[in-house]
């Protein structure tokens, strides 16, 4: 009866330990599906275990057998050579470990039990949210059998959060949030066509032509963050704030090393060229930067400008040319009505539910 107890208690504190184990290598690598995690660690456990119990059992086995062969004369048979294994092991405490392993009923009940508890613990980590956006942890499920319809509970961040995080949205904004009815020349159409990602296949480029305030920005992030959710990876920029970059990286040396950098995202996207010139400096180093990303990456570049009056955001008219040049060769145009959001009357623009539509902002 007390061994039976040792080998319970035994069982609750390996499933417990390796329940943890689980839990914390999950979180270093949440992609792995729990179910072969907890099958990998239950695997190298049992490995483990069975290795210093085999050791064990060899020693035994070797002085028994000894003995066995001193008293071989007296008729010592197989029976007695068991009794006094056994006898070897109980002496040396060590019979509760080789019958947790080698018992067949017992072993049995431990495998199952060591390996199913990691399982429903770790999967419990695996319910996906209802929507990502914000990168929140805490999310809204909703289904049959959830009182009310609605449940928040905490779950680990997805791929498609840490995407979006490391694209550095200023805010992150989604194509459903946009209002098209305050837009009525945008090519909704085409817009929602980009959504689906095919320009980035194709290594395209989108330029947004329009003027302050009518979305170009948001539109930006929405192709982004959907970018995001099929599995891109993408890196937002405003074209003053790269533009200091690229000069930093010169001062340090490792403008290369940036470059090759931003060559590994799927799409770049560079905001509000022309609120703020591009200073002389830097020009070269942007050029170069957008040369180097024709065919390996696609290009989103938001603007006020139409493309022939580039040379008010870029000092020298060639290099202006030349920018606007390589970045439309391939692209997508999508210019935006004339009338802003913020032209739009602010309860308009508050209180769009009362007809059925989000709020959109520029």
């Amino acid at each position: 009866m007390i061994t039976l107890l040792v080998h319970v208690l035994l069982l609750i504190i390996a499933s417990a330990a390796m329940s943890l184990v689980a839990l914390m290598v999950r979180k270093v690598f949440s992609g792995t599906p729990p179910f072969l995690l907890a099958l990998v660690i239950w695997v190298v456990f049992v490995l483990l275990a069975s290795a210093v119990t085999w050791d064990v059992v060899s020693k035994s086995h070797r002085a028994t057998s000894n003995v066995a062969q001193v008293t071989a004369k007296e008729g010592y048979d197989k029976g007695s050579f068991n009794k006094e294994l056994d006898k070897n092991l109980e002496n040396a405490n060590e019979l509760p470990l080789v019958t947790l392993f080698f018992g067949s009923f017992q072993a049995l009940a431990g495998c199952i039990v060591i390996f199913i508890i990691p399982v429903v613990i770790a999967a419990t980590t695996m319910i996906r949210p209802v929507s990502s956006a914000g990168g929140n942890l805490l999310y809204q499920l909703q289904g049959e059998g959830v009182a009310d319809g609605e449940a928040s509970v905490e779950v680990e961040r997805t791929d498609e959060d840490r995407r979006v995080d490391a694209a550095h949205f200023p805010a992150v904004k989604t194509i459903e949030s946009f209002t098209f009815r305050l837009q009525p020349g945008l090519n909704e159409a085409l817009v929602r066509e980009l959504a689906r990602g095919f320009y980035i296949d194709e290594r395209k480029n989108v330029i947004l032509l329009g003027e302050s305030g009518t979305g170009k920005t948001h539109l930006a992030i929405a192709l982004g963050v959907a970018a995001c959710g099929q599995g891109k990876m993408v890196r937002f920029y405003s074209v003053g704030r790269l533009a200091q970059e690229l000069l930093d990286q010169v001062a340090s040396s490792s403008l290369e090393k940036f470059f090759a950098t931003v060559e590994k995202n799927d799409l770049i996207i560079l905001d509000e060229l022309g609120y703020v010139p591009v200073p002389q400096e830097a020009v070269p180093h942007l050029l170069a930067l957008v040369s180097r990303l024709q065919g390996r990456c696609s290009v989103i570049l938001t603007t006020h400008l139409s493309l022939d009056n580039w040379s008010q955001a870029i000092p020298d008219p060639e290099q202006a040319k030349v920018l606007a040049d390589t970045l439309s060769k391939n692209a997508e145009i999508v210019s935006t009505h004339s009338e802003t959001f913020r032209s739009q009357p602010a309860a308009k623009l508050m209180n769009p539910a009362s007809e059925g539509e989000p709020t959109a902002t520029a």
